[in-house]
């Protein structure tokens, strides 16, 4: 396993459970900081390791986080593998939430460290997956809670920490698509989980922050993309031109926070969106207020979580069944645009016309690609066949 170094001098990070109260002036293994109280987590790290911090949070089985992240270590084996299943029993979803860690076999790729997958335990395959990527000097923990939100409704959610914390944002695209062959290889182990469970042609990328940024040029380099979702995207200059972003043709949505200093909206996102072709559908939503972590949560704003959740829904699993609600615009928005068009019910191939073409498409669907699409289900039966062929040629006759 490697080493994240986020600077040249050694940093250490470690969290330890305070099992009885620490008395005032003493420091032991357990109470490093004297102010720490029964049950309170004592935080050692900072850049030389001598920085000393008090935590609590409402804790399940004394590992969970808030918003079902696991983001600590219980038994100080450093493998968080002692954090139970129902931890993310408060996800929102429909689905109970796994992980896989290194530990469990997942691969470790040479443009990344410390990769984690959350994943829903009971949906059958295939599956979608989105592989994120945190920003500057920053940990997978800084985005985790998109994890088991994600996963709780059907999405493989990866992360994957850069090897250097202040690489650049191509760097950064580079570690999202070692994290895409991790994913390729976590579907054909015989060992994980998600054995034979994944479609590898719905694939997503992600990123906060400097990672938004390198979300933005994977697409640029990995063909098998079909989406992207940046957050408080930041990207190094020499790419912030419309003869870069220009290219860029997978679809984008940008969530951003009103008052962010750490990537400001009229010199990153902002800009990224009018440099998009008008071809590229996207969409940008910026929250009333927020700041620069504003986006890292998906449980900070109402509207954050479903509106990545109905993207990833029509463009990588190609259902548009939420889509108004994708358009709609939030109440807490400061800045609000798209070029996202919903389709009608029966316009399978989205040209906005309804006519044979579209028959053609439904027939050939339920012949050779069973599954479900619900712009296709003309009678809302929630099934695909032929009873929607037959009302789609009525809709045409008439």
């Amino acid at each position: 396993m490697k080493i994240l170094v986020l600077i040249i001098i050694s940093v250490s990070f470690s969290w330890t459970q305070c099992d009885e109260a620490c008395i005032a002036g003493v420091t032991d293994d357990c109470c490093e900081h004297s102010d720490c109280g029964l049950n309170e987590y004592c935080y050692v790290g900072g850049f030389f390791g001598n920085d000393n911090y008090c935590w609590a949070d409402d804790l399940e089985n004394g590992c969970c986080l808030e918003n079902d992240s696991i983001d600590m270590d219980c038994d100080g084996d450093t493998d968080y593998l002692d954090c139970p299943t129902d931890c993310f029993a408060d996800a929102p979803g429909p689905y109970s939430v796994g992980i896989i860690l290194e530990e469990n076999g997942l691969r470790d790729g040479p443009d990344f460290t410390g990769g984690i997958v959350y994943y829903p335990v009971e949906a059958d395959g295939p599956l979608p997956t989105i592989v994120m990527v945190p920003g500057y000097l920053s940990f997978i923990s800084s985005i985790e809670s998109w994890g088991p939100y994600l996963a709780s409704y059907g999405i493989v959610t990866m992360f994957v920490n850069t090897n250097f914390g202040w690489e650049s944002s191509l760097s950064r695209a580079y570690s999202l698509i070692d994290g895409l062959v991790t994913i390729n290889e976590e579907n054909i182990r015989l060992s994980s989980p998600l054995f034979q469970k994944l479609n590898l042609n719905q694939l997503a990328v992600g990123g906060w922050s400097r990672g938004g940024g390198g979300a933005l040029l994977a697409t640029l380099i990995e063909p098998s993309i079909n989406a992207v979702i940046a957050l408080s995207p930041w990207l190094d200059d020499e790419y912030i031109s419309p003869e870069v972003l220009d290219d860029i043709t997978k679809p984008v949505l940008f969530l951003s926070g009103e008052l962010d200093e750490g990537a400001p909206n009229d010199v990153h996102t902002n800009i990224f969106y009018e440099y998009l072709p008008v071809s590229t559908s996207k969409l940008l939503y910026e929250v009333s207020g927020g700041s620069h972590n504003m986006v890292t949560n998906p449980y900070n704003n109402v509207d954050l979580g479903p509106k990545a959740l109905y993207w990833i829904e029509k463009f990588v699993l190609n259902d548009p069944v939420n889509c108004n609600l994708l358009i709609q615009e939030p109440l807490i928005a400061s800045q609000f645009m798209t070029n996202v068009e919903c389709q009608m019910n029966g316009d399978i191939n989205d040209d906005y016309v309804i006519n044979i073409l579209d028959v053609v498409i439904l027939v050939n669907m339920i012949l050779y690609a069973p599954g479900y699409n619900s712009i296709a289900d003309l009678n809302d039966d929630g099934i695909n066949n032929i009873l929607d062929i037959v009302q789609l040629v009525n809709i045409i006759l008439n």
